[in-house]
């Protein structure tokens, strides 16, 4: 959670000191069982002042799990039907917020969705946007920056052999290429389980590239546009990061041979 998204909890929720409609004894027993401590007790102050320590401190999903908490208790306690419109869209901004974090921190920190230590900068600078772009929920620019990463790696791996790529635009046509050069093709002496892989790439990549065309923000589609759904822009940009670097390996592998090493 940004600096900015913390204050904003912090004063939707410090009113004058107090939280809700929480006793400081009720607000130590919420903040314990959610967050395993009790607020108020911990740093001694009042219970706005000791939401805001706490907010100030804790880990993103920590912070982002207590304001959850908050935000499911607010609305079980206070009928949303009294709200202004101003009201609701700062309750919906909020939402939007903690889901982020709770989403995004678990599934794509393992992986951090971003290419960080090899590949050119323009590559790794990609990656960086697709993400933002995920926790900011533009997930048609999500969709279109997933294949661009992955079509940006396949013309670095085939630059570095020395040859032109075929022009953009046919992701498969870059990613023939790509297995042509670098010799990763199915053979009777490899495992089952790497043919299986070599075969599996191409899946997704074929799988990426069609769904950018019709659901990423790249073309204009009118009616035939569906709508991209959170978990489908995260399996995406993770499938094409995950790929990404196994391309980037393979260059990396292959760097210092005069030939490529077929993948066995």
């Amino acid at each position: 959670m940004t600096l900015v998204e913390r204050e904003l909890f912090k004063g939707h929720f410090n009113c004058g000191g107090y939280v809700l409609n929480f006793t400081t004894a009720e607000f130590d027993s919420f903040t314990a069982r959610v967050v395993g401590i009790p607020l108020c007790r911990n740093y001694g102050l009042s219970k706005g002042k000791s939401l805001g320590r706490y907010l100030d401190e804790a880990s993103d999903v920590e912070a982002a799990k207590l304001c959850k908490a908050l935000l499911d208790y607010e609305e079980s306690c206070f009928p949303s039907e009294t709200l202004s419109a101003e009201g609701k869209e700062q309750i919906r901004k909020m939402r939007s917020i903690v889901d982020n974090n709770l989403d995004v921190n678990h599934v794509l920190d393992p992986i951090e969705a971003s290419i960080k230590k090899r590949g050119p900068e323009y590559i790794r600078a990609l990656s960086v946007r697709a993400k933002e772009d995920f926790k900011n929920d533009s997930f048609d620019s999500t969709l279109t920056k997933a294949r661009t990463i992955l079509e940006e790696s396949f013309c670095y791996a085939i630059e570095v052999r020395g040859e032109t790529p075929p022009e953009k635009g046919n992701i498969t046509d870059l990613e023939g290429k790509f297995k042509s050069l670098y010799q990763m093709r199915q053979s009777k002496e490899n495992d089952n389980r790497i043919n299986d892989l070599i075969t599996g790439i191409g899946k997704i990549v074929s799988s990426i590239g069609a769904l950018r065309n019709i659901g990423s923000d790249a073309h204009g589609l009118g009616t035939k546009r569906f709508k991209v759904n959170p978990h489908h822009a995260k399996l995406c940009l993770n499938a094409a990061t995950i790929l990404a670097e196994f391309i980037l390996d393979v260059v990396e592998h292959n760097a210092n041979r005069t030939a490529p090493h077929p993948i066995t």
